[in-house]
Parts: structure tokens; C-alpha cells; sequence
């Protein structure tokens, strides 16, 4: 076997030599691969692959965060992952629930130059009282379940009261931002959509739309790194057909009691700056009387 082998070496011409070296150098080099990657495996630990999905690790369960996960009507199709991971950030569902009454202060910078105080006053049972007063004038608005009503005060005295219209009564109840809108719009169950990551203030952002009727929409903005509230874009369409846009951006989240609350939030209306909110202080819980969201009567006119 040898010697035929020797002798057909011999008598081949030299481009078959080289043909038949270059073949078996290539094989020779496949082999040893083929060793090398058997001789590998063998040897090294078995490579372990994370599973795919379509929503976020998750490191504190709904059901860790509340007694009842039913408490936050989430269904899947909302990425209910960064829900979990944006309420947990901000303090906690069970944190949110356990608020029964809340006091903020804040002043407003207006791009006229002027300023003025803000105090919302909130207690269980639906009862929200804001205030907000300009130079010598105060005007307060309180929704409960039993009434609705502004008052206008000069110099501490009534001057006016009347009753609050029904588009006013429905922003004052959302004027929870400052605990979170997105949780109140989930608790209601109102119309909420998961839209994605979309652009907002010059990043990518979570984004939910929550339809509060066919003429108002309002999409809530959470980092994806924080997963704190970074801002809102409210949508409201006039009965003339007239589109408004406004948009909140929040920043400088402050710690309140292991509550997440922005201390600063500029808002833009059509993309104009027109004030800019920076809160002062915040009250979890404090003592709020029934009667601070009682209907003050006007004192008699001089004429009666």
C-alpha cells in the first residue's frame, strides 16, 4: 500500500503535487478546529441565556408593593412591568394608598414677571381645595361631594363666591399630580394605552395615554432610567374645533417621607413657557378639618 502510494507520487506531475498538498492542508486545518471547539466544550461551563420578553425585569412584584394586586387594574397589554417599576419608584402602591390627606405649598413664577402662593389641600373622600393668591387677592376652588365652589377674597375679605363649572371640578379633581395623576387615571379606569418610548424634552421616554373623554387626552412621560415622572402633555380639543397643547415638565424629584414628588415643573402652553411651579413644602397626612372645604358665605351688602 505504501509502495503504490510512493510510486503514484512519483509519477504525478507537479501541478497535482500541489493540488493534493493545498487539500490536505486545508483538511488538516479543519480538523484541528473541529478538535479544538470538541476539546473547548468539554471544558468550559455551559453558556446560560437570559429568556426574551417583551417588558422589564422586574425586581418588587405588584403583589409585594399591595395587599391586593386588583388594586391596579393593569392589564398586560399596558407594559405592566414599568408601571410596577414607576409606581415603586415614586414610593410604592402601598405608599399612594396609605395617603389620607395632603398639604403642598408652592410658588408660581409667571412669565410676566409677577409670582404668586399655591397651597392644594387634599383629603380622603374626594375633597380638594386649592388656593392661590395674586398681590392683595386670594382665590380658592374646592370640589367635594357635596359641593363645588370658588371664592374670591381682597385684602382677606369674601368679595365673591360662586359655583365651579363642571370642566373646572374635573381638572381640580386630576390636580394630583403631585402624588401622581397616572395612579388616580389607573384606580378611575380610565381609558389608558401603553404608546411605547417616545420623545419628550429631547429624550426617549415610557409613554401611557390616558383618554379622560373624546376631547381630552393626556400622555404621561416616565424615564426610563429613574422611572420617576419627567412630565405630562395635556390635549384639548375646544368646541370651536381649537386644539391646546400643554405640557408639564417635572425635575428635581424630592424624597417626602419615602414619596417621590417633583419639586419643579415648568409648563408650556402651544410651547410657550407661561409659569413655572416650584414647590416649597409637602405635608403627608396631616390633620385637615371638614370644615376648610365648607362654602364661606359674603357678608351682607351694605345695601341690605
Amino acid at each position: 500500500m505504501f509502495q503504490r502510494t510512493k510510486d503514484g507520487w512519483r509519477q504525478a506531475s507537479p501541478r497535482s503535487k500541489v493540488l493534493l498538498v493545498g487539500s490536505a492542508v486545508v483538511i488538516f486545518i479543519l480538523l484541528a478546529a473541529v478538535v479544538w471547539s470538541v476539546f473547548r466544550s468539554l471544558n468550559e461551563e455551559p453558556p446560560v441565556y437570559e429568556p426574551l420578553t417583551n417588558s422589564l425585569e422586574v425586581d418588587d412584584s405588584l403583589e409585594a408593593l399591595v395587599p391586593d394586586a386588583n388594586a391596579l387594574p393593569a392589564p398586560k397589554s399596558l407594559n405592566r412591568a414599568v408601571l410596577e417599576r414607576h409606581f415603586a419608584a415614586i414610593g410604592g402602591v402601598k405608599r399612594l394608598t396609605s395617603i389620607n390627606s395632603l398639604l403642598v405649598s408652592a410658588d408660581i413664577d409667571l412669565t410676566d414677571g409677577e409670582s404668586m402662593s399655591f397651597v392644594i389641600a387634599k383629603k380622603k373622600g374626594e375633597r380638594i381645595r386649592l388656593s392661590y393668591k395674586r398681590q392683595n387677592v386670594t382665590i380658592t376652588m374646592v370640589v367635594t361631594p357635596e359641593d363645588a365652589w370658588r371664592s374670591v377674597r381682597r385684602d382677606g375679605k369674601p368679595i365673591q363666591v360662586e359655583d365651579l363649572a363642571l370642566k373646572e371640578q374635573d381638572n381640580l379633581r386630576r390636580s394630583s399630580y403631585v402624588v401622581s395623576e397616572l395612579f388616580l387615571a389607573m384606580n378611575n379606569s380610565w381609558t389608558t394605552e401603553y404608546l411605547g418610548q417616545q420623545a419628550f424634552n429631547y429624550q426617549m421616554a415610557y409613554c401611557y395615554e390616558v383618554k379622560v373623554n373624546p376631547r381630552h387626552i393626556v400622555r404621561f412621560f416616565i424615564d426610563p432610567d429613574t422611572f420617576l415622572d419627567i412630565g405630562r402633555e395635556e390635549r384639548t380639543f375646544e368646541e370651536d374645533g381649537t386644539l391646546t397643547v400643554s405640557r408639564s415638565i417635572n425635575s428635581d424629584h424630592m424624597d417626602i417621607s419615602g414619596l417621590k414628588v417633583p419639586a419643579m415643573i415648568e409648563t408650556y402652553v402651544n410651547d410657550k413657557l407661561t409659569q413655572t411651579l416650584v414647590v416649597r413644602d409637602v405635608e403627608l397626612n396631616p390633620g385637615i378639618l371638614d370644615s376648610t372645604f365648607i362654602r364661606p358665605d359674603l357678608p351682607p351688602s351694605p345695601e341690605e
